[in-house]
């Protein structure tokens, strides 16, 4: 490339005709030496191009500055350093007139890096976004801090917010103290607020809610159990009024598989977007998840059955959540109430049923005792229990097989061949007699007893031989 050369020394003609102009025109002397001193030791290359340097005679671009230089007013350039000599002003770099970055000042403190990345901010302060379009349409959220492309890319009014991932809370507008980390993690409508979604695709239907995991998760666990905070310092309004039984032999155990796709619906989750941007590697990392998630056989109950137990017996239950869409869930540690106040309940009935047998037995005793004494003083002498045993094998009453039992049982019993008369009777557990079977056969028998005799429960039964109470066994009988 032919190059024309001005050199200042190499040229001072010029500069003296200059000098005769400015003398003529009576020009300031101090302006003119400044001229001298800037045209003695600058150096200014022009190219048949156009292109200009300054400190180079080689200029590659229409203006080539090689070494410091300081633009005047607030903005500088100097020994690789681009700044500001003013507080107040920011430095924004644009492209195609758009913004790709802007630095804090004392009005507003916000920094952003990548394509529109706070681009409307107009009053919102001390902003961070990183991440092409994140906290684009921002205008007077303030403290917020978007790292990733499109993270909170809808904020605009929002205080106090935190994403981290590819649109990571990209649907929040003016919800204020959102967290949410992860690809797509983040909430579902505008306003929600003190959320935390964690992971991919993780996404929270209402206020005050926390989510882990995306619904092809199978598993979440750690090393310890989860802690819920129950210092009775703060707890008030304390009842004991958890209904036990009554509410568990209410419920509904099944089993189920879930349906992924349904569950999107509800949670109105559109994943054309992200798959459009998946590879197809991944989409079939994602397909093959959730078809594993479907094939897997759960065990539980159904939310709305337990709502409408719940309802019945007039039981505030806890375990059951219902969010701001209308989504059921359940929280299964809550259970763990009512089913220890149905087994304290058991524990009480046993113990009484514990108590009734030992009455009853005390007073069957009784009747035995009378019944000895009343045969003694009876004129006719009659066999004794002990009597059979001395004249063979005694007699015996064994216990009923099955036991317990649904349909039917066996007893069986052995009665010597000098017994007279004898009985099988059946009482209920308040010693009331409710059914007396007459045993005719002497010797090994057996009786079978149809469970439709007596409604469920336990139920004594005795062998009385010849006015002899033999033995006294316990029968239950289940539905």
């Amino acid at each position: 490339m032919k190059k024309k050369h001005y050199y200042c020394r190499a040229k001072f003609n010029y500069l003296q005709t200059f000098l005769q102009i400015f003398f003529m025109k009576k020009t300031n002397l101090l302006l003119i030496f400044l001229f001298v001193a800037s045209t003695v030791f600058a150096q200014v290359e022009v190219v048949e191009n156009g292109n200009v340097g300054i400190g180079t005679t080689d200029p590659q671009y229409q203006l080539d500055v090689d070494g410091d230089t300081r633009v005047s007013g607030d903005v500088y350039v100097e020994s690789g350093v681009i700044g500001t000599t003013a507080i107040t002003v920011p430095l924004t770099f644009k492209a195609n007139d758009m913004t790709v970055g802007f630095t804090g000042s004392s009005t507003r403190n916000n920094v952003s890096f990548g394509y529109r990345a706070l681009n409307n901010s107009l009053a919102g302060t001390w902003n961070t976004a990183m991440g092409r379009e994140a906290l684009w349409f921002n205008t007077t959220g303030s403290f917020n801090t978007a790292f990733g492309s499109g993270a909170m890319m809808y904020n605009r009014l929002g205080n106090n917010n935190t994403a981290f991932g590819w649109h990571a809370l990209d649907f929040n507008e003016e919800g204020h103290n959102n967290t949410a980390i992860g690809y797509y993690a983040g909430v579902n409508t505008e306003t929600l607020s003190n959320t935390t979604a964690i992971g991919h695709n993780a996404r929270v239907n209402s206020s005050n809610h926390v989510r882990i995991g995306n619904s092809s998760v199978t598993s979440i666990g750690g090393q310890v159990a989860w802690s819920n905070l129950s210092d009775g310092r703060a707890k008030t309004n304390i009842r004991t009024n958890v209904p036990g039984l009554d509410f568990i032999n209410r419920l509904q155990p099944v089993t189920y598989n879930m349906n992924l796709d349904v569950l999107d619906e509800l949670m109105k989750i559109d994943r054309t977007e992200q798959n459009d941007k998946m590879s197809p590697e991944m989409l079939e990392i994602e397909r093959a998840a959730r078809e594993f998630k479907q094939s897997i056989v759960q065990t539980g109950f159904i939310a709305q059955d337990v709502e409408k137990t719940a309802k019945v017996l007039g039981y505030d239950f806890s375990g059951v959540d219902v969010d701001g869409m209308g989504i059921y869930g359940l929280r299964y540690a809550e259970f763990v109430v009512p089913f220890v106040k149905a087994v304290q309940e058991l524990s009480e009935q046993n113990e009484r049923l514990l108590e009734q047998l030992n009455e009853l037995h005390t007073e069957m005793q009784m009747l035995r005792e009378n019944e000895n004494a009343a045969t003694r003083n009876n004129a006719v002498e009659q066999p004794t229990f002990n009597d059979f045993a001395t004249t063979g094998k005694p007699a015996e009453l064994h216990q009923n097989v099955p036991n317990p039992f649904s349909q039917a049982t066996q007893i069986n019993y052995y009665l010597p061949e000098n017994v007279t008369t004898a009985y099988l009777c059946f009482y209920d557990l308040q010693g009331k007699q409710l059914r007396q079977i007459t045993l005719m056969q002497r010797g090994a028998g057996s009786e079978i007893i149809s469970g439709s005799q007596f409604a469920p429960g336990i139920y004594l039964y005795a062998l009385i031989a010849d006015g002899q109470e033999v033995d006294v066994k316990r029968m239950i009988l289940t539905e």
